[in-house]
């Protein structure tokens, strides 16, 4: 694997000098260890990836919570079921997803669309029915020990119905059945602040997998100028845990 420091506009008068962190995958790359570094896949390319703050549901401590039931009990009457992706995608299905992507703001097109139904990386979809009628897709991606969980397409009809959570759990208990280590959820930024709820849960904070969760719902705030190092609670946090990992190395 190659990593590549993309550059972003500088701002020297803070000593600001970001880059965007990717990662180039080679063959005989393993995907799991993309992964548990912090990386999820471009939409058009999954050989390129980008570092961000993922999140992931630990399959070996996810306990169901009493609100993670009541999810699955106000959407029993849903029908989940999760099926091999098989190409093509056919022109009617092209345009419900988009048109569902664009009912949530959402811009994205035909040729990307085509690409992740192609079955070479997300090898799986999640789908939801109502009354046998299909009203969310998404996209799995199963290589054991982990899996990744993308892309969800949403009938805007049924948005308030918990199903994005709902969805997560039927995943979360079909992937410990399979005896996966972890299920990965992509990001975990501002609007996506749902994923907090789910069973398990860490996110990468830029050094470590961690499941703290009052950390969490301060990075979630992005209320801090600069980056975090300018932090010092923050850097003071992140450098106990590189002195205690250094230790551990020795």
């Amino acid at each position: 694997m190659k990593l590549i420091f993309s550059p972003f506009k500088a701002n020297y008068q803070r000593y600001q000098f970001p880059y965007q962190v990717l990662l180039w995958r080679e063959s005989g790359d393993s995907l799991a260890k993309i992964y548990a570094l912090g990386f999820l896949p471009f939409r058009q390319r999954q050989d390129l990836f980008y570092l961000s703050r993922s999140c992931r549901s630990n399959l070996r401590h996810s306990q169901f919570s009493s609100e993670n039931r009541r999810v699955l009990a106000r959407t029993k009457g849903f029908r989940f079921s999760l099926k091999k992706v098989s190409p093509p995608l056919l022109p009617e299905k092209q345009k419900l997803l988009r048109d569902w992507a664009r009912g949530a703001g959402w811009d994205i097109k035909t040729p990307t669309l085509k690409k992740l139904w192609q079955g070479k990386f997300f090898n799986y979809q999640l789908i939801i029915s109502w009354q046998k009628q299909p009203v969310s897709y998404s996209l799995l991606l199963v290589q054991p020990p982990i899996a990744h969980w993308a892309y969800l397409f949403l009938d805007s009809a049924y948005r308030q119905q918990n199903l994005a959570m709902a969805g997560g759990l039927f995943l979360i208990r079909w992937a410990q059945q399979q005896h996966l280590a972890y299920l990965y959820l992509g990001t975990c930024y501002g609007r996506l602040n749902y994923k907090r709820n789910f069973p398990g849960l860490e996110f990468f904070n830029g050094l470590y997998w961690s499941d703290d969760q009052k950390e969490l719902r301060q990075l979630l705030k992005e209320d801090w100028p600069g980056h975090l190092w300018q932090n010092t609670a923050w850097r003071q946090k992140l450098e106990s845990w590189l002195t205690k990992s250094s230790k551990r190395q020795e």
